[in-house]
């Protein structure tokens, strides 16, 4: 028989915006006591880590000595960051921050490095994904693939609830490079509250994805279609919950998810590296405690999938 994936790495997110560095040995000792091992870089730190070479420092002894790794990071994201950004002035610099980044990242042990095409024209432009943010992503990408390849950290583009961030669009991003440093990050909320068999109508989306996002013409996609059109790129994955309407980042069994179908479909994506906890604990006042217990049992989850998937 084939052999048995090797095990998926947990990756941790967490509110760090809000926790002071007085407070960081308190809250890693909590995630350390409760199991967990690794954490992931949220777009604040990664921007902090940047301008910040004491933080780094910082941070780096101290996750040494709580036993803990950062081993996926998400690139800061938004109109000075983002792949798609089509002002000239601001692209030499966008692609400069990100390559600084890879490499200050590198220095941590990530392996992942989740990025966002880019939604925020969607929102003023009627809803469209233009052909020119398209080209300027690939361009974006091509320029990033060097530093990536150089640091071994793999770019994994996400897909969102956008026009600009559908899984097709970042399979036709990822799908232009044969590469092993550009994959995709499949966001398991994102892709939900985007999914066609979902238990809601599309009326029942909120106003900023329907109205404002989709100028009304919203594009579904069932997640069978998601996996199959991202399934050979997809080297991380987002895990949150929601109730289809909006992207709540709920702990999963929180939302209106159906798991053991996500999980049995996620189980496919044979570059699958680690998962991703990107909650938001301060919207529900989640404990560490219970998104370790919820992810060690969701791990075990999808390895026994994942199993059963290998040896068919």
């Amino acid at each position: 028989g084939a052999m048995s994936p090797s095990p998926l790495r947990v990756s941790h997110f967490y509110e760090w915006a809000q926790v002071s560095d007085t407070l960081l040995d308190c809250v890693l000792a909590e995630f350390a006591a409760h199991g967990a091992r690794a954490l992931s870089t949220p777009p604040g730190w990664s921007a902090r880590i940047l301008g910040d070479p004491a933080f780094a420092g910082l941070l780096r002894r101290k996750l040494a000595d709580h036993g803990l790794v950062m081993a996926d990071a998400h690139a800061p994201w938004g109109a000075a960051w983002d792949l798609d950004i089509e002002d000239a002035a601001r692209r030499p610099a966008m692609i400069a921050g990100h390559r600084l980044c890879l490499s200050m990242l590198a220095d941590f042990g990530v392996e992942t490095y989740t990025i966002h095409v880019g939604s925020g024209p969607n929102y003023t432009n009627g809803g469209v994904h233009t052909e020119a943010m398209q080209i300027c992503a690939l361009r974006t990408l091509e320029a990033l693939l060097p530093e990536a390849e150089a640091r071994g950290i793999v770019i994994a583009v996400e897909n969102i609830v956008e026009p600009s961030t559908t899984p097709a669009v970042v399979a036709s991003l990822v799908s232009s490079f044969d590469s092993p440093w550009i994959g995709c990050c499949l966001d398991l909320g994102h892709a939900h509250v985007m999914d066609a068999d979902a238990p809601r109508a599309i009326e029942e989306l909120q106003p900023c994805i329907r109205e404002r996002a989709w100028n009304h013409n919203v594009v579904l996609t069932p997640f069978t279609e998601t996996v199959r059109l991202l399934a050979p790129w997809v080297v991380t994955c987002h895990i949150h919950d929601n109730d289809a309407t909006g992207d709540e980042h709920r702990l999963p069994g929180d939302g209106r998810v159906d798991w053991p179908r996500y999980l049995a479909l996620l189980a496919t994506c044979r570059r699958l590296k680690s998962m991703q906890n990107e909650w938001h604990p301060l919207g529900y006042g989640y404990p560490i405690r219970r998104a370790c217990h919820c992810f060690d049992q969701l791990s075990a989850d999808l390895e026994a999938a994942r199993r059963s998937v290998s040896t068919v």
